[in-house]
């Protein structure tokens, strides 16, 4: 409440130096909506039966099939609700 108190009284505010938190926040704001759309992209492409997607086992590649596991139970969880409420 002092912080306050000087500002209401005239005083001058000192801005806020950002940390380690606020980079971690800022950074997860601006990869979710990426990562989503990325996910979105991929699960959008034609499936076709004839050609197989190759599956790999890198750690690299982990990420990416859990950002897409991820993103049908998002998927599978939101649709129920939509059909339900309307």
């Amino acid at each position: 409440m002092e912080h306050h108190a000087e500002i209401l009284r005239g005083g001058v505010c000192q801005p806020c130096n950002a940390n380690w938190r606020d980079l971690v926040a800022t950074a997860l704001l601006v990869a979710t909506p990426a990562l989503l759309g990325l996910g979105a992209r991929q699960m959008l492409a034609p499936f076709v039966a004839e050609r197989q997607p190759k599956i790999s086992r890198s750690p690299a590649a982990l990420s990416v099939h859990a950002l897409r596991t991820t993103i049908s139970m998002l998927a599978a969880l939101v649709a129920p609700f939509a059909f339900t409420f309307t």
